[in-house]
């Protein structure tokens, strides 16, 4: 059986994944909403880990992405920014 840790790291690699592959393309998260048939709040709550998607939203959003989905499986190095760090984009 797949511990707890175990399933939140895979968890956290495909949030970091999806979130590279995302901004790789330079797409909002309203684009990929869009072009994966999503909600925009729903990308980003996948992103930000606070929901864990089902296989075969992973499976759509890589459609979306054009990528492999396994490879948003695969293990991402995670970086974290201090606590209240801004964001890397301007306010309008």
């Amino acid at each position: 059986m797949l511990s707890k840790r175990a399933a939140t790291a895979i968890c956290r690699s495909i949030a970091a994944n999806i979130r590279r592959e995302r901004l790789r393309r330079g797409w909002t998260q309203e684009q990929l909403g869009e072009t994966a048939d999503l909600a925009p709040r729903y990308i980003q709550r996948i992103e930000t880990g606070r929901i864990s998607p089902r296989a075969v939203v992973v499976a759509t959003i890589a459609d979306a992405l054009g990528v492999d989905p396994g490879k948003l499986f695969r293990p991402a190095k995670l970086t974290t920014r201090p606590e209240g760090y801004p964001r890397n984009r301007p306010r309008t």
